[in-house]
């Protein structure tokens, strides 16, 4: 079964939520034999998302199952506000990720210089500490682009799994699910989101996962799905995650 849960019609503030462009999002995936198709903009776009529109997608029966989310940049200290924003909007699924690290949001090109400031390996202290916390919060039913702090592909001394064994300990615990994201591909980077020795992890602590483009722009729904499929297969997975009012439900890859 082919899916992707994680894409971004508002984008960066840039798109909109009116039929016409989101159909764009729907014969993508269409095109590229995706059958289940999740709407996830930021957060911090809320008020230009029109969830009647997408609502009413689901209901047309394009050809493609659609589920309406949202991608939540995880804050200890905005966990109160996140947990009542979140009630009041009719969603399939909430994905967790952390974008920022106090005032830095060290994803951003513009933003790169500042990892000069640190050093990797207590970065990536501070990184999966957020994560982790983001997962133990019980906000969320997917975490996002799990090793996201290697985008810049600045690599600690430390093997990896110094952190994300804990890291994982704590998703199994809240019985979240990992998404595969395309998107590092793209990046400086040039992986995938997780790594597939992390994948394989996740497989053995059987955690779920889904499968995801990060998609910014509607040709970009479904990049290198099958390959994903593909390697999940081969890791051992044979199901992936979707969700619908916030209930996972396990599809045959």
């Amino acid at each position: 079964m082919s899916v992707d849960l994680h894409t971004h019609p508002i984008a960066h503030g840039t798109g909109s939520y009116k039929k016409e462009f989101l159909l764009g999002f729907v014969h993508k995936a269409k095109e590229k034999g995706i059958q289940h198709l999740g709407f996830t903009d930021h957060d911090r776009y809320l008020e230009l998302i029109d969830f009647t529109v997408g609502e009413k997608l689901k209901q047309d029966n394009e050809g493609v199952q659609i589920y309406l989310g949202l991608e939540v940049d995880y804050s200890p200290e905005k966990e109160h506000e996140i947990k009542e924003r979140l009630i009041k909007y009719p969603l399939d699924y909430v994905i967790g990720s952390v974008h920022r690290i106090g005032d830095w949001a060290f994803d951003i090109p513009e933003q790169k210089d500042r990892y000069a400031e640190w050093d990797v390996d207590q970065l990536y202290d501070s990184y999966f500490q957020l994560l982790m916390q983001a997962a133990s919060s019980d906000l969320f039913q997917i975490i996002g682009h799990l090793d996201l702090i290697k985008i810049f592909n600045y690599r600690p001394k430390r093997d990896i799994f110094h952190w994300v064994e804990p890291c994982l300990r704590v998703i199994q615990e809240h019985d979240l699910t990992v998404e595969v994201n395309a998107a590092g591909l793209y990046k400086p980077v040039g992986e995938i989101y997780p790594e597939e020795r992390i994948i394989k992890r996740c497989f053995e602590l059987n955690i779920p996962v889904t499968i995801s483009s990060d998609a910014h722009e509607a040709k970009q729904v479904g990049r290198i799905n099958k390959d994903l499929q593909e390697l999940l297969k081969k890791i051992g997975y044979k199901e992936v995650a979707v969700f619908k009012g916030q209930t996972r439900r396990m599809l045959p890859l």
